[in-house]
């Protein structure tokens, strides 16, 4: 689909409206349902697949696309444990307390297959 949600992801499905939506992260996080106000420029970055570490050109129509790079949901987790910086502080979570973010971890993430597609 080519369109890039706020979570991070590119969007994978589609709503009973026709409206673009992240599948994987639909009831789970935030930004599923909200397309990404700006896109990132991808220009120069690569992708990797989760599971073979195949790389290809970044590109959110690459399958189950995740920008990773800086201002991103993944970039945005705690370094040490690798929770959200809102629920430092809160009692009963598995936070550290010593938030600091990820930032780019110098690739996106994609999909290529190599586990078949069913």
């Amino acid at each position: 689909m080519g369109v890039l949600m706020k979570c991070g992801h590119s969007a994978n499905a589609r709503d009973e409206k026709g409206n673009p939506v992240c599948a994987i992260c639909l009831g789970v996080g935030t930004g599923a349902t909200e397309v990404a106000s700006e896109s990132p420029n991808l220009t120069g970055r690569k992708a990797r697949c989760a599971y073979c570490g195949k790389e290809e050109d970044s590109s959110a129509d690459l399958a189950f696309f995740e920008y990773c790079g800086e201002g991103s949901p993944k970039a945005k987790l705690c370094k040490h444990c690798h929770v959200v910086e809102e629920a430092h502080g809160v009692e009963g979570t598995t936070a550290c307390g010593n938030y600091e973010p990820i930032g780019d971890i110098g690739y996106d993430r994609f999909y290529c297959g190599c586990r078949g597609w069913d």
